[in-house]
């Protein structure tokens, strides 16, 4: 799922995400239940991985310098 988010953050050019599709597609594009899809991105934000409003989801590693080395 990072990885699609990545290449979404690549695709609009921008650290936070604004998914285009509902979450409801989203699980069904990975083949998974929402509640999966739930705890997945629960897990991720735990993590400090990303943050998530409603539709737009924040990767908050790209910022970091050793992402880029």
């Amino acid at each position: 799922m990072l990885h699609y988010l990545l290449a979404l953050s690549t695709q609009q050019k921008s650290e936070s995400v604004l998914l285009p599709i509902t979450k409801k597609q989203l699980a069904d594009y990975f083949g998974v239940q929402r509640p999966s899809l739930f705890r997945e991105l629960k897990r991720m934000k735990d993590e400090g991985l990303i943050e998530i409003a409603n539709k737009k989801i924040y990767i908050k590693f790209i910022s970091e310098p050793w992402y880029f080395s």
